[in-house]
């Protein structure tokens, strides 16, 4: 069979927990881009998303609560989305079994779902818990399975329980193709392999038409509640340590000795935030230091957008959306040297990378472009020809298109 007749008799099942919602707007939309993507190509497609659910005793906790509310099926800027719920006890040793129970809650859904729709490749995304759910499925129905890998269920997840860590392995080595988002994540497949296992590498797309050059920068920080006058710096994720953000606020500390109109915005909710702002008011910083917790997709475009310089201090990544989104406004960025990073960002070309916890080091780099502007704008268009050159969901897709064909090449394109 060709690998064109292969993809006309593609069925795609595509399992994420991670999936756009009313309580999340933000959560997963990159799989959501990936999926309008391949259905803008023909593609015919389901989307289930795994929900956690605890016992309605478990209800006084709100996220708890409002996962048990989230209706079955659900439209998502036209694609619909069958939500299926499965037990997660908020417990750390039922952790490393939540792909078990995943795969047991999915199995008579899916058989339902198979008698209106053949799906012959499944497609899961993270390797614990959706990959080993996936598997189990792919097993059963003798249907090929496509994993994708994305940071920290490879990076972190495996090191936390062996448990764990076997059933990273189970899914590295017993999934059909397995897909990282960075040469630097493929390599620690590898590693932990002991080179079985060499994933493919497919970039991440970013949605340009969202994240753009800002064609009015004051009118955006007005649209997203931040100061009109003075500089920006910009800084989207997790408020955690693991994120550098306190490393972050000792750059700003002593940035803003040199340039008093120097504002910072942190988008994200975590742990570390409640100190942050202490801290910084301790400082006297709290009027110079925004942080609301976590906002909508769109206010998030709105600030980076806004932003003078852009900055990810991250301990550890694979290939951030956050970043690429960054250079796709034109941003003059400043990272850490880790994960997939330096495969998009060049120091001293198209922004500025520093090593991990290097508060100092991190405050150099900033201060140098928000001192030599000419520099930061001519790193920030460098960036923008970096993601149009290589991140379009156009070739991502492209991308799948060619490996979903070729498994059901090898298959036999019997479902």
């Amino acid at each position: 069979m060709k690998t064109s007749a292969a993809i006309a008799d593609l069925k795609l099942l595509v399992l994420t927990h991670m999936y756009p919602s009313r309580l999340d707007e933000g959560n997963g939309i990159f799989i959501h881009r990936h999926v309008q993507a391949l259905r803008r190509a023909g593609v015919d497609l389901r989307v289930v998303s795994p929900q956690p659910w605890a016992p309605r005793v478990l209800w006084f906790r709100e996220n708890w609560r409002q996962y048990g509310q989230l209706p079955r099926r659900e439209t998502w800027e036209g694609s619909e989305v069958l939500r299926v719920p499965y037990l997660q006890l908020p417990l750390p040793a039922y952790r490393p079994w939540a792909g078990v129970v995943m795969a047991r809650a999915l199995r008579p859904v899916l058989r339902r779902l198979r008698r209106e729709f053949a799906f012959n490749v499944i497609h899961s995304h993270t390797i614990t818990p959706d990959g080993l759910a996936a598997l189990a499925i792919g097993g059963r129905h003798g249907v090929p399975t496509v994993n994708s890998v994305r940071g920290s269920d490879l990076n972190e997840y495996p090191h936390n329980h062996p448990r764990l860590m076997d059933h990273t392995l189970r899914v590295l080595r017993g999934t059909d193709r397995m897909l990282c988002v960075s040469r630097a994540l493929a390599g620690v497949a590898e590693e932990l392999t002991g080179g079985d296992v060499r994933p493919g590498v497919v970039y991440n797309g970013v949605d340009q038409q969202v994240f753009r050059p800002a064609e009015d920068r004051l009118a955006l920080r007005r649209e997203a509640g931040l100061p009109g006058d003075g500089r920006l710096l910009a800084f989207v994720g997790r408020c955690e340590k693991d994120k550098g953000v306190e490393e972050l606020l000792q750059a700003f500390v002593g940035l803003r000795k040199r340039f008093a109109d120097l504002h910072l915005v942190c988008l994200g909710d975590g742990s570390f935030r409640g100190e942050l702002l202490s801290r910084a008011a301790a400082a006297g910083l709290d009027g110079c230091l925004h942080a609301p917790g976590r906002v909508d997709h769109g206010r998030v475009a709105a600030v980076v957008r806004s932003a003078d310089v852009f900055v990810l201090p991250s301990w550890g990544e694979g290939m951030p959306n956050v970043l690429l989104e960054a250079m796709a406004c034109g941003q003059a960025c400043v990272a850490t040297r880790v994960g997939g990073i330096p495969e998009v960002l060049r120091d001293g070309e198209n922004g500025h990378m520093v090593e991990a916890k290097d508060a100092a080091g991190l405050e150099k780099a900033l201060d140098h472009m928000f001192a030599d502007r000419a520099f930061a704008e001519a790193c920030g268009a460098k960036a923008l020809e970096t993601i149009r050159a290589g991140f379009s969901w156009e070739a991502n897709a492209r991308f799948h298109l060619d490996l979903y064909g070729k498994l059901l090449q090898e298959a036999g394109g019997k479902g």
